[in-house]
């Protein structure tokens, strides 16, 4: 397995990140709905997963 660069290992971390949203645990989910926040919450949560995909980051040195 090839060494990952460091674009790579943001963009890997960050898709780690993502996917971590999109799957809200259980614990968290009961802790919206106990503090009857869940639409809030689902909100925040899609705002934020919006908010991640902008961080990807691209090689500058390559040409398009």
């Amino acid at each position: 397995m090839r060494k990952l660069n460091e674009i790579e290992r943001w963009n890997t971390a960050l898709m780690i990140a993502i996917d971590d949203l999109n799957n809200p645990n259980k614990e968290t989910r009961d802790s919206a709905t106990k503090a009857d926040v869940t639409v809030e919450f689902m909100e925040i949560r899609q705002q934020l997963i919006e908010y991640a995909h902008g961080l990807f980051a691209f090689d500058k040195s390559s040409p398009d």
